[in-house]
This record gives C-alpha cells, sequence and structure tokens, in this order.
C-alpha cells in the first residue's frame, strides 16, 4: 500500500503533463538504486497527487450528494479513523520495523572507527576534515575534530 500511491501519484503527475517531480524521482534511482534517498520525493509525489489530484476529486463528490455538515462529519470521521490506525501502527512498530531490510546500515566499521581514533591521537585538534561516505556524520563525534561538509548538510 505504501509503494502503491506514490506509483499512483507519478501516473497522475505524468497524465498531467508535471514531469518534473517523475523524472526527479527516476534519475534519484537510477543515480543512487537506495530507496532511503526516494522516499523524500515519494512523499513530495503523494503529497502533489492528494492535494491535487484526490482532495478535489473527492470534493466535487461530495458537494454533489451530500450537504456541507454531512461533508464535515465525514471528513471528521475519516480523519479520526486515519489517525487511529496510524497510531496503531506506530504503537506496534509496524511502520518502524524494517524487517532486516538492509536500507539502514550500520554506518561505522572497525575500519571507519580505527581511522577516526588515528585522527584524534595524531592530528592537530583545529584541524578539518571533509569527510565522504556514511561514516562522516559521525566523524566529529568519534574523531572529536570538525567536519567541514557533510552528506547530510
Amino acid at each position: 500500500m505504501w509503494y502503491a500511491i506514490p506509483i499512483i501519484g507519478i501516473v497522475y503527475l505524468i497524465y498531467s503533463h508535471r514531469f518534473f517531480l517523475p523524472g526527479w524521482l527516476l534519475l534519484v534511482g537510477v543515480i543512487t538504486g537506495e530507496l532511503r534517498f526516494i522516499f523524500t520525493i515519494g512523499s513530495l509525489v503523494t503529497t502533489v497527487f492528494v492535494l491535487d489530484g484526490v482532495i478535489p476529486w473527492i470534493t466535487q463528490q461530495l458537494q454533489l450528494s451530500l450537504s456541507r455538515q454531512h461533508a464535515l462529519t465525514a471528513v471528521l470521521l475519516i480523519l479520526a479513523i486515519l489517525g487511529g490506525n496510524i497510531m496503531t501502527l506506530y504503537a506496534s512498530g509496524a511502520v518502524t520495523d524494517y524487517g532486516g531490510s538492509n536500507s539502514m546500515p550500520s554506518f561505522v566499521d572497525e575500519q571507519d572507527y580505527a581511522a577516526m581514533q588515528w585522527t584524534q591521537r595524531n592530528i592537530n585538534q583545529s584541524s578539518e576534515f571533509i569527510v565522504i561516505g556514511d561514516a562522516a556524520e559521525w566523524f566529529p563525534y568519534l574523531a572529536n575534530r570538525t567536519n567541514v561538509v557533510g552528506p547530510w548538510g
């Protein structure tokens, strides 16, 4: 279900001749090949699809058959049910469990740790470094040195 909504969103965007987000998603997917980078763009695709496609369609359908008070009641009921389901999924760990997937790898291995310890012992503390790779986010903490730029900004 989670993957179906962005896929339907991509179809909707292409049908609407809005190619930027589908192109961006495809480009990032081809270049990185990692789901963690695609999720952000997939969220944008889903948001545009829901706000520009689904909600106007539902509004149009509701205006034809329901009064304003009935529509408000229906929306509040749907939001309450959706919120309850989402809270249940998070409370049960169903959303946060990655099921043995390697999309959340261990970021620091023994070689990374050894390099950071060597840097801490042998390099001046005022030195700054450009660290590339998944270990970059751990470098300032483990090496006690400043990382000039990191992969997450």
